[in-house]
């Protein structure tokens, strides 16, 4: 079998990501030392985590890079549908709550814990690839229109009542997918209506949404108690001005920003690396996002395009999100910067999710 072309687009997306990660393990190493030797007793303990967890993604990635997409496709629906029992736990005593959200399981017996969210977020991607390329024909029709809403809101609603903010990138990333299909007009505002409706009712009837919501509009008119984190992230940022304060220097990562080397390390990157150091990383993943998108048009059937479109466009969104949250232009979330934070799941699933996409660079049709 032909192989496809080797361009640019899959070299640029390794590079990117090899950069990323390199930063992510920097970043983590200096925003979680405070944290690791006060409560660990040991400055290294979490960088030392993330380093394992980091050994097991790369396994996991160049383990992707060799699945065929033939056998990806096929086992779409059964993985959806695990990803989707895993989610329904998190209604069940298994569901374990941090910072005020029930988004981990918990496997009796082994007391590892783990974020489903993140296996349903790739697993909708590849299922409702799958279901787009089956139904192309009829896709302007009434009837497909309701199952795709039904595959979106399966995927979207099971996540949406424990982590609103993982629940708006996979509900996004799946209309992105659709919209590329060519969704008919009434089809967009139905579902943006819908999309819309399901968001202000997330937003309004649970108390500590709505308080991140009006700390989004004003920072700082209760610094002491809701708006601390966001405060403190606009301040990392003012601190590292252009060129930031250097590598290991920065004193918001010592109790005063939360989760400093997880959902807010963004901030601590501009606090040491100023400006240039967070432009830089905006750069980085510009770069994975164009590489990414330039593999899928050089993939000859649809499945393999869209699938490397709906991956690319996922992390795309949930690095935006991460980094416009904390530079103040979209409300508080819980969402982590794909391949810098800290954390397993995450990693490891973005880590295989970039590694199919890699794979496809490679593969013949």
């Amino acid at each position: 079998m032909k192989k496809l072309e080797r361009g640019k687009g899959h070299y640029g997306f390794l590079i990117s990501l090899c950069i990323l990660l390199f930063v992510g393990l920097l970043s983590v190493a200096s925003a979680s030392s405070y944290e690791g030797l006060t409560k660990m007793g040991d400055n290294l303990y979490f960088i030392k985590k993330q380093l394992f967890f980091l050994a097991v993604g790369l396994v996991l990635f160049f383990f992707a890079t060799r699945l065929p997409i033939g056998l990806v496709h096929k086992l779409s629906l059964p993985f959806f549908l695990l990803s989707l029992g895993l989610c329904a736990l998190l209604y069940t005593p298994l569901g374990v709550s941090h910072y005020n959200s029930v988004r981990w399981l918990k496997i009796p017996g082994l007391g590892f814990e783990f974020m489903p969210s993140d296996l349903l977020k790739y697993a909708s991607i590849l299922y409702l690839s799958k279901f787009l390329v089956d139904h192309k024909k009829t896709l302007g029709t009434f009837q497909t229109f309701v199952q795709i809403i039904l595959i979106i809101g399966a995927s979207t609603g099971l996540v949406i009542l424990r982590d609103f903010s993982t629940g708006m990138v996979i509900g996004l990333s799946l209309f992105s997918l659709f919209f590329i299909m060519g969704m008919r007009g009434y089809q967009f505002v139905l579902s943006l209506a819908g999309g819309l409706g399901v968001a202000y009712v997330m937003v309004t009837t649970m108390p500590y949404r709505m308080e991140r919501m009006m700390s989004f509009l004003d920072p700082f008119d209760d610094i002491k108690d809701t708006d601390w984190q966001l405060a403190n992230s606009l301040f990392a940022h003012g601190i590292g001005g252009f060129f930031g304060v250097g590598y290991l220097n920065s004193t918001l990562k010592q109790g005063y920003l939360p989760m400093s080397y997880n959902d807010f390390i963004f901030p601590i990157i501009g606090e040491e690396w100023g400006f240039l150091g967070t432009s830089f990383v905006v750069l980085m993943y510009f770069l994975l996002t164009l590489s990414g998108l330039q593999i899928a048009s050089r993939c000859k059937s649809l499945y393999r395009q869209l699938v490397a479109v709906g991956i690319t466009i996922c992390i795309a969104i949930q690095a935006f999100f991460n980094m416009g949250v904390s530079i103040g232009i979209l409300p508080v979330t819980g969402l982590t910067l794909p391949f810098i934070s800290y954390g397993g799941t995450s990693l490891w699933m973005s880590l295989m999710a970039a590694g199919l996409v890699f794979g496809l660079s490679k593969q013949g049709n």
